[in-house]
């Protein structure tokens, strides 16, 4: 069992172990592509992991751009990003007006625009970078 949060309508699939078998001896290719998902589900999971610790900045700034890679945009509220990283709104509202006072990004909407990208990538990298 597993649960977990969308920001945009989603659908999820369930595929049984016997149907991922049937799919891959059918479609070989499909095994390569369940195998790199496993592996990157994996490699992501270590570094949510390894930034459990780090201080609240620093994890938004790293989910902020693993957001953007992955989906090209940061398309959520700060209630769910709050969540998203297990701290409270108030604390992400904070870093986010200081980060839009420094133009490091913009609001439109819900979405979190990131103007620059050296600026964020050096406070995920090293939380003590102002």
């Amino acid at each position: 069992m597993t649960s977990g949060t969308t920001t945009c309508p989603s659908l999820v699939y369930h595929f049984s172990d016997d149907v991922i078998a049937a799919i891959c001896k059918k479609h070989p290719e499909a095994a390569g592509i369940y195998t790199d998902s496993l592996i990157y589900k994996f490699r992501t999971l270590a570094e949510i992991i390894a930034h459990l610790d780090s201080p609240v900045e620093q994890q938004m700034a790293f989910y902020l751009l693993k957001l953007v890679q992955e989906n090209g945009n940061a398309s959520m509220n700060q209630t769910v990003f709050s969540k998203y990283i297990g701290t409270s709104r108030i604390t992400v509202n904070k870093i986010i007006q200081k980060w839009k006072q420094k133009g490091y990004i913009e609001l439109h909407k819900r979405e979190i625009v990131i103007i620059d990208f050296d600026k964020i990538r050096a406070i995920a990298s090293n939380p003590h970078v102002d």
